[in-house]
């Protein structure tokens, strides 16, 4: 495609030309862009636009600049081929793959899901290590092409060190004339078709997911301003789902409908919208940040379980699906008894019948392990149609409302004994579930 060849009155930075300063709105440093007239030199202190644009999102243009630029004309315009897309070199990727034991970010998630899983989904995403132990997470291509890499710094307890600002691998190694354009992170996994493709702002997230829910493939856009048209037209023919950081999910319902011209679906997750606390919203909470409250389950598939394709989830078809508290009156489950149910004795005594708690071989103290691990299995399993035969004394009529009634009344009573059957009905339910799946 050819653009044209015009020249515009003002510019963004791009950072080597001037280097940012503080945001005149949400007052954090390096990080507003500055514009910059035809000789690179600011316009103004307070023109210019901030980088945080799911947290700040000021942007101020210049005197008689209009929101969409107008460029001005010199002379006879003509077509001009775009300039060639710049790499680099695969074999610098591979170099950046080791000292991982001096990366802090691979240090924190070994640390939650160990050393093992964190190593394949380095390998996975072909992330690097800086001397000075950051984390690269390398832009690569359908073609195995590296586009450039993201240079994170990371604290030891896995958020972002906010005082020393993200860079690019090809500023580091001083490339002059390089043009980048990024796609998206993870990219390189396409071919693999098995999986729905779910999109995440964060690189950090999409490693974090693919360790805890790997029935989806997990892509980045890298930053809210990289969801657009043209990082996706390489997915469509997929169906994806977009899971936005809390308070973004305006912005992304926005993004999706020009997404949806592309790809084959596109459906944008609620599942933190109806999770999250007030106090998590105001955060900003991600998904990483849900998921690594606790540990990933463990898998103890066979050879042969391994081999088999995984099932396509359908948790963005049935958003509504999920672990949230109902918001309509709870109605008791529809319990039938078995045909020629015999009757409990009548004593002799008459004396008042004492029940006895039911035996478990559950921790007594609580069964949040537990909880936590049906909760992750819910959130790419594949929900059968009601109604559903629990047992030969109970049958499912509302799926949804079973699920939310039996987990609220299990985290309420969480290790009394006398509810345990609340959540041993849950677990009955996932293993039909998870046999009819395989079958």
């Amino acid at each position: 495609m050819y653009k044209n060849n015009l020249t515009y009155k003002y510019h963004l930075s791009d950072n080597r030309q001037v280097k940012k300063g503080t945001c005149p709105k949400c007052g954090k440093p390096k990080c507003f862009v500055y514009y910059l007239d035809s000789s690179n030199n600011k316009v103004g202190d307070q023109y210019g636009k901030c980088d945080r644009a799911d947290k700040c999102g000021y942007i101020c243009y210049p005197p008689s600049e209009p929101k969409e630029q107008q460029p001005y004309k010199q002379g006879r315009q003509t077509l001009q081929p775009p300039p060639p897309l710049s790499f680099i070199d695969i074999k610098t990727v591979q170099a950046t793959q080791k000292r991982f034991d001096k990366n802090t970010f691979f240090c924190y998630l070994s640390g939650v899901c160990g050393k093992e899983a964190t190593q394949a989904a380095f390998n996975r995403y072909n992330v690097g290590t800086t001397k000075d132990g950051a984390t690269i997470f390398w832009q690569i291509d359908t073609n195995g092409n590296a586009r450039s890499g993201k240079i994170m710094h990371y604290l030891p307890n896995g958020h972002r060190d906010h005082a020393r600002p993200p860079t690019w691998a090809h500023t580091i190694l001083k490339l002059d004339g390089f043009n980048l354009k990024q796609c998206l992170f993870g990219l390189h996994l396409l071919p693999d078709t098995t999986k729905k493709l779910a999109i995440v702002e964060s690189e950090k997230t999409a490693i974090v997911a693919s360790i805890y829910l790997p029935a989806y493939f997990w892509l980045a856009t890298g930053g809210l301003q990289n969801l657009k048209a043209d990082l996706f037209h390489e997915l469509k023919n997929f169906d994806i789902v977009l899971f936005p950081d809390l308070k973004a999910r305006d912005k992304w319902n926005e993004k999706a409908k020009e997404l949806r011209r592309i790809c084959r679906s596109v459906t944008v997750s609620d599942l933190l919208e109806k999770r999250a606390t007030e106090q998590e919203r105001e955060k900003g909470l991600d998904l990483a940040d849900y998921l690594l409250k606790s540990p990933p389950e463990t898998q103890t598939t066979t050879p042969k379980q391994q081999a088999e394709p995984p099932q396509p989830p359908t948790l963005a078809e049935t958003p509504e699906i999920a672990i949230f508290p109902p918001k309509h009156p709870i109605e008791p489950l529809e319990i039938k008894p078995p045909k020629n149910a015999q009757k409990p004795p009548i004593l002799a005594n008459k004396k008042k019948i004492i029940e006895k708690p039911i035996k478990t071989a559950c921790n007594p103290e609580n069964w949040n392990t537990e909880i936590s691990a049906f909760e992750k299995w819910l959130l790419t399993a594949t929900l059968p149609a009601a109604p559903f035969h629990l047992n030969r004394c109970t049958v499912i009529n509302d799926i949804p409302l079973f699920i939310d009634v039996s987990i609220e009344t299990t985290k309420a009573h969480n290790g009394n004994p006398a509810y345990r059957p609340y959540f041993d009905r849950l677990l009955e339910f996932k293993k039909l579930v998870s046999y009819e799946n395989r079958n």
